[in-house]
């Protein structure tokens, strides 16, 4: 896990287009779909935290690190769509 920008463009970009299938596929509207990316972003963001952190020291091992950040970033995406 390294946090660069080239990476964090291409997380994000392959991100919308997969949100974007999904939102589609799903008759998704607007909002569903700001709050999936959002979502999205974090969870890469968080994801890459965890692994230049904790998964770096050798607290936790890259699964741990997955189901953390897959955690948070659906934690996040509920919180966007209850505001």
């Amino acid at each position: 896990g390294d946090i660069s920008l080239m990476g964090s463009v291409a997380g994000t970009e392959a991100e919308l287009v997969i949100e974007g299938l999904g939102n589609w596929d799903l008759r998704g509207d607007l909002m569903l779909f700001a709050a999936e990316c959002g979502g999205g972003v974090f969870g890469l963001l968080f994801d890459s935290l965890l692994g230049e952190t904790v998964e770096r020291r050798g607290w936790l091992n890259n699964d741990a690190v997955n189901f953390l950040s897959t955690g948070a970033a659906a934690a996040f995406t509920a919180a966007l769509l209850l505001m």
